[in-house]
């Protein structure tokens, strides 16, 4: 067996955790790592997103440039539909309201909005207030009235009366249109 000659000890950190997810680093603990929290699903990372492994007095310390990281809860994704659209004020996180519209000639049929709010019923804690809304097509049953009329002020002013009640009762019946 080889003798080691000239054995060096280099600091380390300490392994790091983080609630609800897990570190990925790009050398271990050793000095110089880089660290990312990666959250379980329905998680989001907060604070700062890296930390890393540097020399400090009493050895190899992790440094935070900013808030300690951690891993918060996120209300679930917001499935797109089709003809529904959507608006959040701060995407799935704790907080954030949702606005929901149709596109034209479909209606919202359900609650409009929905906000990520604790709720003690899920799995991670928070939830959406409301169950998401789908568009209906608007009735199509209503009809657009267009009437067929010529221009009246071409009628002559002698027997205005009598041409106008013509006019009217064979060419202006309302013709039905669907949207």
């Amino acid at each position: 067996m080889g003798v080691l000659s000239n054995p060096r000890c280099e600091p380390i950190c300490q392994p790091i955790v983080i609630q609800n997810g897990r570190y990925q680093c790009t050398a271990k603990n050793y000095l110089n790592s880089k660290c990312a929290p990666k959250c379980n699903p329905k998680y989001a990372p907060h604070g700062s997103v890296v930390k890393t492994c540097q020399m400090a007095r009493a050895g190899a310390e992790w440094y935070t440039a900013g808030d300690e990281p951690f891993c918060a809860p996120i209300c679930d994704q917001i499935e797109k539909v089709q003809n529904r659209k959507f608006e959040c004020s701060n995407g799935t996180e704790m907080g954030s309201e949702c606005k929901f519209y149709c596109n034209d000639r479909f209606q919202v049929r359900g609650a409009s909005s929905a906000k990520c709010v604790q709720n003690t019923e899920t799995e991670n804690g928070v939830g959406w207030t409301a169950t998401f809304p789908v568009c209906e097509p608007m009735c199509n049953a209503v009809p657009r009235i267009q009437l067929g009329c010529p221009n009246l002020f071409k009628i002559p002013k002698n027997n205005f009366i009598k041409k106008l009640i013509e006019i009217l009762s064979e060419n202006c019946k309302p013709k039905l249109q669907f949207l």
